[in-house]
């Protein structure tokens, strides 16, 4: 009960006074310059293991539950081996990583993402936590440890279970279920700990003789292929839909190369390949495309410049954007977020090492390659149209703006000394 007003109280669940905990905290976290006391008080008492304000913080996002596990990690000798909190963070984090995740949809890149996902490392005293709680007191009779187990059971009854399979992947590989009464209850505690899916998913990769992922999706790509040249036969006539069909054949035919973004387009098209439709509509010569289908502008395309060793390429948009691509594989590498409004050019310094940018916001804008990290701007009063550095002295830029007339700049000492018609 908290008082609201001078004859008012206000009754607050005690849920929701642990997501406003898990708010605050989320901002602690990501401040650099935060007393360590402030975030003790949560970390390291014991009552955590009771509250959900930190299974609610990892449900923020994969980042924030990253630094909520590698936060407790030195406190995990503390943490009781019964207790349900490493489960719930988990349980908070996996479902943050599959948000994540579901950003890529092309297979190379989510492969990955996922490899990195899996690498980290804040999460594996949790995993091996749960592992304990599986294979229980190893020196245990088996009356003990099948108590163990029940006691697991209750304690994680109506608990959010996992949605991906890295504890049985990568923590209990080896167990299997051996028929005894602690096997058959270690069973019943995975499957409560586990999504239904993922523990199908565990157990069809442990059995070859079920059938598999690939063919289940082979068989509908199958289908969707059949729809799509139905579809265009209807309406772009049969000799179009053969053609396609035949330059579909071919690139599926060809030697097996590592996915490119190149080769692929809009996701819900046959295979994730739509490349063989427009190299028959409109010319051989097309060899792919950049920002498909995950990674696109998302309005025009204003301008394009390849850096001087020919290895990336950047783009502007009337989205506001600059990305910097990987020219052999078509991937996109970063984004440079800044501009307000239409970017209408981008220019490499001969070095490579930086990137000018001009655009509808008056402003002139200078990023650094490897980080994406804006270092410096400039308001020059009009929109600017254009701008370029000196091929010798690239401290030098020339800006083309609105009003008619080419402003000089030298980035040295921010301001522009020289404008000229």
């Amino acid at each position: 009960m908290l008082p609201s007003g001078p004859d008012r109280v206000v009754f607050l669940h005690s849920t929701v006074l642990e997501f406003l905990a898990a708010v605050d905290l989320r901002d602690l976290l990501a401040r650099a310059d935060t007393s360590q006391d402030e975030i003790s008080r949560v970390f390291d008492e014991r009552s955590r293991d009771h509250l959900e304000t930190l299974p609610i913080l990892c449900s923020a996002d994969h980042t924030t539950a990253w630094r909520v596990l590698a936060r407790l990690a030195p406190q995990r000798t503390a943490i009781p081996p019964e207790s349900t909190l490493p489960l719930r963070c988990l349980a908070e984090t996996e479902a943050a990583e599959m948000a994540y995740l579901e950003r890529y949809q092309d297979e190379s890149l989510r492969a990955d993402k996922e490899q990195e996902v899996y690498d980290r490392q804040e999460k594996d005293w949790a995993y091996q936590h749960l592992r304990s709680w599986v294979l229980g007191p190893q020196d245990a009779q088996e009356a003990m440890r099948f108590a163990w187990l029940e006691a697991r059971l209750a304690d994680i009854e109506g608990a959010i279970q996992l949605c991906r399979p890295v504890l049985m992947t990568r923590y209990l590989l080896a167990w299997h279920n051996d028929g005894t009464p602690v096997a058959k209850k270690q069973e019943e505690l995975l499957r409560r700990m586990l999504d239904g899916t993922v523990w199908q998913q565990v157990t069809a990769g442990r059995t070859a003789s079920q059938p598999t992922i690939e063919n289940t999706v082979s068989a509908e790509n199958d289908a969707l292929v059949r729809r799509y040249l139905h579809i265009l036969d209807q309406y772009r006539g049969p000799e179009f839909a053969r053609q396609v069909d035949v330059e579909r054949t071919r690139l599926m035919h060809m030697p097996h190369q590592p996915e490119r973004v190149l080769d692929l387009d809009l996701p819900e098209y046959p295979e994730d390949r739509n490349l063989a439709y427009y190299r028959a509509a409109f010319t051989p010569a097309l060899l792919g495309f950049y920002g498909s289908p995950n990674f696109c502008h998302g309005d025009a395309v204003r301008a394009l410049a390849f850096s001087p060793n020919g290895q990336l390429a950047i783009s502007t948009s009337d989205d506001g954007l600059l990305i910097l691509w990987e020219v052999a594989s078509g991937r996109e590498v970063r984004r440079f977020v800044g501009h307000r409004g239409v970017v209408y050019t981008c220019a490499f310094s001969p070095d490579g090492r930086w990137v000018l940018s001009s655009a509808a916001d008056h402003t002139l804008k200078l990023w650094e390659i490897t980080t994406g990290q804006e270092m410096d701007s400039w308001e020059v009063g009009w929109p600017v149209y254009a701008g370029s550095f000196h091929p010798i002295t690239p401290h030098l830029v020339v800006a083309a703006l609105q009003n008619g007339t080419l402003a000089v700049l030298d980035l040295h000492v921010r301001t522009h000394y020289a404008t000229r018609a």
